[in-house]
């Protein structure tokens, strides 16, 4: 390994649908960084864990669209052991000879340790989490966040719903530094998506699809020291989670959750 070489650190959900292909072939694909760890977390949706989640989903978008997820989830299980490994999180990180911890919290003592005994250069995150302050300060350089909206606008859980919803901006994504304001830390890229999409699953899925270039570049622009792009001039706006009555609203508009 050369010496100028970024020391990554990954921090994902149990997410085996979207996020493990995503970050499968973010892997496999790029040779000019070290990964020295990846840490995966309990999935969280705003303040909703474990079986909170299917629950809030099946609240609010029905039972067709929770057996849509179920399917979702099950095609991709069977994708992941059908063809050529790794096949889990942990068989990724053996891979490319990096450590492989699951914990609680992103904000844990233990985590904050293992980020300065790996000497951490970024972490790169695909959590839910609020990283407090000494997370954010454990890696030399920061914390890289993807962000499924176009910020300024639609900071906030579940972007990409909110975008289809109001209809003012093309989806987008961003990826930028984090800091404990939350989506407001420094940009580093923004990709706009011309395309209009019908469903939030399938603006995921092409997010999560493009999803390995962006933070190769954003590596790359972070590798370089810059310059970092200012944010556009656009309206600042936060949301929370959806509910039922929103995604009634979705359906008004001729779009769907899937």
């Amino acid at each position: 390994m050369h010496k100028d070489k970024l020391r990554i650190a990954i921090f994902t959900e149990q997410d085996y649908a979207f996020l493990f292909p995503a970050w499968k072939k973010f892997l496999d694909s790029e040779e000019s960084y070290q990964v020295v760890g990846i840490f995966v977390f309990p999935n969280l949706l705003g303040k909703h864990k474990g079986l909170q989640v299917p629950l809030y989903y099946l609240k609010t978008f029905g039972i067709i669209t929770v057996l849509k997820l179920i399917w979702i989830t099950t095609v991709a299980t069977f994708k992941r052991y059908f063809t050529d490994g790794p096949h889990s999180y942990k068989d990724l990180a053996h891979r490319h000879s990096a450590a492989f911890e699951k914990h609680s919290n992103p904000n844990k003592q233990n985590v904050i340790d293992r980020m300065k005994e790996l000497d951490v250069d970024i972490i790169l995150s695909t959590c839910g989490y609020i990283f407090k302050k000494k997370i954010l300060e454990a890696p030399k350089i920061g914390v890289i966040n993807k962000h499924a909206g176009p910020l300024p606008s639609y900071r906030g859980l579940m972007p990409v719903f909110w975008t289809l919803l109001e209809a003012k901006q093309k989806v987008g994504v961003t990826i930028h530094f984090m800091d404990e304001k939350i989506d407001k830390g420094t940009m580093i890229l923004q990709h706009n998506y011309k395309q209009d999409f019908k469903t939030v699953e399938e603006a995921y899925t092409q997010v999560y699809k493009d999803f390995p270039k962006m933070m190769w570049d954003a590596l790359d622009i972070v590798q370089a020291g810059g310059p970092y792009p200012k944010y556009p001039e656009r309206d600042q706006s936060y949301f929370s989670l959806p509910t039922r009555n929103d995604n009634k609203w979705l359906k008004k508009q001729g779009k769907r959750f899937i």
